[in-house]
């Protein structure tokens, strides 16, 4: 039986068990060039940016989520369009959303960070409840896709350099994905 002694720090006393055994070398640490901690740090760090980005886009605060992006970021939304730098991503952000999306409700899934000094990916999945303003009304959907991206510190922040998003579905609520993967606007 494996008998772990942990050196009295605040700090490790407050972690899962698992972390702690990483800490002190029972397990093997995630590489990064500030060690094991950093390397912590930093994964939890683009996993907080990718929370405020999907909070910022949930409660349509578009210069909040553009400036999630670097200065030169990406941006490919698929049918939706590719933007090249923050301020046409801001553009997009600003100009189509809000007119078009009077809600939705990011459910961000399978979150998998893998970090390499001051660059990482992050790859997840969305599933959630939109709603459309259409010529129609406003019409209930679920969407649901995966995002692929790049990050990195930019001005010693953690941000995305690249995001694609590719749907799966974007389905009315009441027909599913089965019957209309995919709706027209």
């Amino acid at each position: 039986m494996l008998q772990v002694v942990l050196p009295n720090h605040s700090k490790l006393r407050t972690l899962p068990i698992y972390l702690q055994q990483e800490m002190i070398g029972v397990n093997k640490m995630p590489k990064s060039p500030g060690g094991g901690w950093r390397a912590l740090e930093d994964i939890e760090k683009t996993k907080k940016l990718i929370a405020r980005y999907c909070y910022f886009l949930d409660t349509l605060q578009m210069e909040e989520a553009a400036d999630c992006f670097t200065d030169n970021a990406a941006g490919d939304w698929g049918p939706l369009g590719r933007y090249e730098g923050k301020q046409a991503i801001a553009t997009f952000l600003k100009d189509t959303v809000p007119p078009t999306v009077s809600m939705m409700q990011y459910q961000r899934l399978n979150t998998v960070v893998e970090v390499e000094g001051e660059k990482a990916t992050a790859t997840w999945y969305l599933f959630g409840p939109f709603t459309y303003v259409t010529l129609r009304g406003n019409t209930a959907a679920w969407v649901q896709g995966k995002c692929e991206n790049e990050l990195a510190k930019e001005h010693g922040k953690w941000r995305f350099s690249s995001l694609r998003f590719s749907f799966n579905f974007n389905t009315p609520y009441e027909d599913g994905w089965l019957k209309t993967p995919m709706m027209e606007p």
